[in-house]
This record gives C-alpha cells, structure tokens and sequence, in this order.
C-alpha cells in the first residue's frame, strides 16, 4: 500500500485545529462490527474515527492520525474515542441490548 503524502499546510491545519473538531463535533465515532465467519455472529466492533468538517471533504484517519501522533496531541483523539466508546456500551445496556467487546 503506497504511504499518503500529507502537505505541510494540511498538518499545520490539524495541528492547530484539534481542538476546534473535538469541541465542535467535527470528529465523529463509526462502530464497525466484526463478525466470525464460523456462525455469522457479531464478535466484537471497531471503533473508527473521522472528521467531518462543515463545508468540507471528509477526512478518513489516514490523513489526521499521523498528524496528531507526529505533533504530539493524539491522546486527544484516543481519550475522546474512549468516551464514545463507553457512552455507546451505556446506551446499549440501558437499551437491553446485546454487548461486544
């Protein structure tokens, strides 16, 4: 697979935007479920992060994660999926509803 080229100016712009798309709900949580090919049966889920900027394309974590581990601020992103992560197994359990990992 051929390493994405992200500009200087795409990587200051998420450097300096993180907090912006954490506070602004510009970063949104996709549950991706995992399931054995043995019986068909959802065994766990992935949580995927995008960004999803007003007026602009989608980015895919290809072209933010690098940036924030590169600048040192990708905790924000993991503490931030973390939450989502815990609110969704909070609702499903209210819900009655089945729990994976």
């Amino acid at each position: 697979m051929k390493k994405q080229t992200i500009s200087d100016e795409h990587r200051r712009y998420i450097a300096e935007n993180i907090d912006r798309a954490l506070a602004e709900g510009w970063i949104k949580a996709y549950f991706q479920p995992v399931v054995r090919g043995s019986n068909g049966r959802v065994c766990s889920e992935e949580a995927l992060a995008r960004w999803e900027e007003p007026g602009k394309d989608l980015l895919n974590p290809s072209s933010f994660v690098p940036v924030l581990e590169d600048s040192g601020q990708i905790t924000k992103l993991d503490l931030f999926m973390i939450d989502r992560v815990i609110e969704s197994i909070q609702i499903r359990r209210e819900a009655g509803l089945f729990i994976v990992p």
